[in-house]
């Protein structure tokens, strides 16, 4: 019996479960996120660099004359999406050049209020940026929007009846920055 009693407290002491031992070592980690932005509403080609210089659709502003004039509203002219907290600085113009085909005339449209005096008027409103959700966090978009004002009022003095018929052309260059 003696035999039994010490072959089952040998078989006791070597089951018994190792004291555990615990540590850990540290590997500090770096990562530099850059903050970036693309344009909005588009493939993935306009990502990066491309999406930085985009050309959008042209906006046909109508036929106005010295008497006649057209409001076209809400015009897309700039839509970015960036990281999350990213201030974006929108530069918008506060004058657009238009040029007649011959290069013969040309002549301004501005963000003065429209009227007599000022016969090509545009304005601008940010009233679509905001902070939308996407998988479980937000980023920043922002859009510009242009509205336009265009002709004359018909009556004297009114500077639209020195403008010359025909059809004119210019570019509207809305710039943004943004710190990486």
């Amino acid at each position: 019996m003696r035999n039994i009693a010490l072959l089952a407290l040998s078989t006791t002491l070597s089951t018994a479960a190792a004291a555990t031992v615990s540590g850990s070592q540290t590997t500090p980690l770096t990562v530099n996120v850059k903050n970036v932005c693309i344009t909005a509403y588009t493939t993935p080609g306009w990502n990066g660099a491309a999406g930085l210089g985009r050309t959008w659709d042209k906006i046909d502003l109508g036929t106005i004359s010295a008497i006649s004039n057209t409001v076209t509203a809400d015009k897309l002219v700039m839509a970015v999406d960036c990281n999350y907290d990213t201030a974006l600085k929108i530069i918008t113009p506060t004058s657009v050049t238009m040029t007649r085909a011959d290069k013969k005339y040309t002549f301004n449209i501005t963000t003065n209020p429209w009227s007599a005096t000022n016969p090509m008027s545009m304005s601008f409103s940010t009233a679509g940026s905001y902070e939308p959700g996407m998988l479980g966090g937000k980023y920043e978009y922002y859009e510009v929007k242009a509205s336009f004002k265009m002709g004359g009022a018909g009556q004297n003095p009114n500077v639209a009846w020195t403008i010359p018929g025909g059809t004119y052309t210019g570019d509207m260059i809305v710039k943004f920055e943004y710190n990486e």
